[in-house]
């Protein structure tokens, strides 16, 4: 029988302050998904930013790999995300973790 989800099968470590922030931002579609995926794929091996496959991040996140790379140059134009791209489907990319920096949306009223 399976025993669950355990610590000793990998975790992602996240300042509290930094998983508050990502609480507050008013994200849209399928950006918090890829913000996620982000963090797992960089802090989840310990690192601040790592050189992935758009296709590898997508996949994760559960997009179309066209989808996730729009997503990405918005997250990096409102400083969420660092993004650098090497090519077309590879970039280094990692969280901005000075969320007080990040460029603040209109949340929409409904």
């Amino acid at each position: 029988m399976a025993d669950g989800p355990q610590l000793e099968h990998g975790y992602t470590r996240i300042a509290n302050t930094l998983l508050e922030g990502l609480l507050a931002y008013p994200f849209a579609g399928g950006e918090l998904r890829l913000v996620l995926g982000v963090i797992r794929l960089t802090y989840g091996w310990g690192q601040k930013a790592r050189l992935l496959r758009i296709k590898e991040l997508a996949k994760l996140a559960g997009l179309h790999p066209r989808y996730a790379r729009r997503l990405l140059k918005r997250l990096a134009r409102d400083r969420i995300v660092e993004r650098h791209p090497i090519s077309r489907v590879r970039v280094v990319i990692g969280l901005n973790k000075e969320f007080s920096t990040w460029r603040l949306r209109q949340i929409p009223k409904h």
